[in-house]
């Protein structure tokens, strides 16, 4: 709307409140004394013209009906002094009597030196004041106001005992309530800036004096309200007319103490509660969060419960380590309120945000703050709408519409934006990595080397090394029944891996090179259905790595190659890798040596195989290097050496698979 149309706006509006606000104090004259009708007909005039003036489609400012309001109220307050002034003014004029002003005295037609008092000319005055009468003149009496004996001045009193008429209490004071309502929780928003940074206290102390308030206020309506509807029956009865109205209003007030009621219970009630327990007890239904900072300085984890506080201690590491530059988030989430302040930390710095295990509920906008938003292999987002005990419809509408805005000036697409806020808060959604790109939630994906190792918690001790080792790599397991001391010190060098912030990938490569060296101790051993089991799962593993890559497939076989081979397999492969190496070493135990004759015709029946297969002319590739174009022909070469190997007896595969796995890598 254009500056000058709304200038006008605002100069009509206030001309319309100082014509009504005489008006309404014409009405009010004989209901409420000068200063506080004056003062209730211009609250009331500048709620009337601010709602209209809101409510115009000519006025399409993005301004609250608050600030409409303040806008008209602050000229006001200058109108009110200068009214209150005049009336201040006035009623000191009425306490002069009439013809008592200062004249100069006549001429004492009495001899001087004697003093005579004029009775004749007192004495109707004298009989008046002995009978109470007013010595004015009638005709020159101003009826202002109702004399001091017939009108208690304490408006609060007289409302109290229902002393003001029906339509009076109902509509004036109803309306006067909702005025004072509105400029109470303005107040008190000031007061304790509950609109502000999130603050547990704050909120506490506003919403307790709030509701004290409104419990108040509601008990001095309702029992006012009560007591004039009665005297207005009352009056209606003894004139002989109907009492439906105060019967009526009798009947709104049932409901409405019961409405109160329920607010007080539903509503009230929880949000002190919740507050109270937030602010004085330490949010026990969260889990207490801890900070780590990991990889030199660099990257820091913010594990558990986003409760407050967490923001200033984060914002308090930051300062002190200002190369960080990567947050890692692991959390189920937390409050809304203390989540936002710790994206506004994110966003501020532009730091980079990553996943590695969870991040649920509040903690995604935190992790939206992100200038980089990046997700680990087994990284997790989870989202639904917002919820507190206590909060209506409305109230959580509203902070739905917080987080819609946060996470769009993020980038989100408006569609994944929708469904995440959609989700009931007692359910939860974990997008698929597909969606979450499709969503624009999630910029990359992080490989192993990428990230310090995270997700474990922040402080972890050795039974928790010993609990995530045995997830990774389900072997140990196997190791620590047979070798408790050796499964200790792989316990301990993961857990000082992980305290130390090395990578996904340093901490994978150590602990398998570890479980490699102690399998070595176990799979000459291992029982022939379990070495079978393990020269199919070779096979396997061969053609898949060279589906993807010849070079790694052809450097895995001939022991030159460093590649990290879990990259290239799939989960199913490497369940089973773990499974099998388990049992093998479960199995280990001290063995005959299968006869040396049995193993050399072992060896002439997989040549004549090969001889009459496809594979014949892949057979020079055993005695020479082969090409960058061979490594494929290479790679089908040795798989079929072993398929051929798994076709023999059972006691001569497993002693095949021996020599050509195990032999050939020792």
């Amino acid at each position: 709307m254009p500056g000058h149309l709304y200038t006008t706006i605002e100069l009509s509006g206030i001309a319309a409140i100082l014509v009504l606000t005489f008006l309404l104090n014409l009405l009010l004259r004989k209901r409420l004394g000068r200063y506080l009708r004056f003062v209730v007909a211009n609250l009331l005039c500048v709620l009337i013209v601010s709602s209209i003036i809101y409510l115009s489609p000519l006025t399409s400012h993005k301004n609250t009906y608050i600030e409409v309001v303040l806008g008209f109220l602050v000229p006001q307050l200058a109108f009110l002094l200068l009214g209150l002034f005049w009336l201040r003014l006035n009623a000191f004029k009425l306490a002069i009597p009439r013809g008592s002003a200062m004249k100069a005295p006549h001429a004492s037609p009495l001899p001087s030196g004697r003093i005579e008092p004029a009775f004749a000319a007192s004495s109707d005055a004298a009989a008046a004041a002995v009978n109470g009468a007013s010595t004015q003149d009638p005709a020159n009496t101003i009826h202002d106001d109702p004399p001091a004996d017939e009108v208690n001045r304490n408006f609060f009193k007289r409302y109290w005992r229902g002393e003001f008429s029906l339509p009076f209490s109902f509509w004036v004071v109803g309306i006067l309530v909702g005025v004072a309502a509105a400029l109470i929780v303005l107040a008190l928003n000031t007061i304790f800036d509950v609109s502000g940074d999130y603050n547990p206290y704050s909120l506490f102390g506003f919403l307790v004096s709030l509701w004290a308030i409104v419990i108040l206020a509601t008990i001095w309506q309702t029992v006012g309200l009560w007591r004039s509807a009665t005297h207005h029956m009352h009056e209606r009865w003894r004139r002989g007319r109907h009492t439906f109205w105060g019967g009526l209003v009798k009947l709104l007030l049932v409901f409405s103490v019961l409405a109160s009621t329920m607010q007080l219970v539903q509503s009230a009630f929880p949000q002190i509660r919740e507050t109270y327990s937030i602010a004085f007890r330490g949010d026990p239904d969260l889990p207490d969060y801890s900070l780590r900072v990991m990889r030199n300085g660099t990257e820091i984890e913010i594990v558990g419960g986003f409760k407050y506080g967490l923001a200033t201690d984060l914002d308090r590491v930051l300062r002190a380590s200002p190369q960080i530059a990567v947050v890692h988030l692991d959390s189920i989430g937390g409050r809304i309120g203390e989540a936002m302040k710790v994206h506004d930390i994110i966003r501020q710095r532009r730091l980079i945000t990553y996943v590695a295990a969870r991040c649920y509920s509040a903690c995604t906008l935190a992790f939206a703050g992100g200038g980089e938003r990046w997700l680990g292999g087994a990284g997790k987002l989870g989202f639904h709408a917002p919820d507190f005990p206590g909060m209506g419809p409305a109230e959580l509408s509203s902070a739905v519409v917080d987080q819609q805005e946060l996470l769009a000036d993020n980038g989100f697409d408006p569609r994944f934006i929708a469904r995440a806020l959609s989700t009931p808060a007692t359910s939860l959604w974990i997008p698929t990595t597909q969606e979450l790109f499709a969503g624009r939630a999630v910029t990359d994906l992080a490989t192993p080397a990428k990230f310090a190792i995270s997700g474990f918690g922040a402080d972890l001790d050795l039974a928790g090394a010993a609990a995530n080792v045995k997830i990774i790599s389900p072997s140990i397991a196997a190791i620590e029944e047979r070798d408790p001391a050796t499964a200790q010190a792989i316990y301990r060098q993961f857990r000082q891996m992980y305290l130390a912030g090395n990578s996904v990938a340093e901490v994978v490569l150590a602990l398998q090179d570890a479980l490699d060296t102690e399998f070595l101790k176990y799979r000459r051993m291992a029982d022939d259905k379990s070495t079978i089991a393990f020269g199919q799962l070779a096979i396997d593993q061969i053609e898949q790595i060279a589906r993807l890559d010849t070079l790694v497939c052809y450097e895995h076989l001939s022991g030159v190659g460093n590649a990290n081979l879990t990259n290239y397999l799939t989960p199913e492969l490497i369940k089973r890798e773990a499974e099998l190496v388990a049992a093998m070493i479960r199995t280990a135990a001290p063995r005959k040596p299968t006869e040396k004759a049995i193993v050399e015709a072992g060896m002439k029946n997989i040549m004549a195989t090969l001889q009459a297969g496809p594979q014949r002319k892949n057979l020079v590739l055993y005695s020479r290097t082969p090409t960058p174009q061979q490594y494929g022909d290479f790679c089908a070469l040795i798989a079929a050496t072993y398929r051929a190997a798994l076709t023999q007896p059972p006691v001569t595969a497993a002693a095949l698979i021996r020599r050509l796995i195990f032999d050939q890598a020792e």
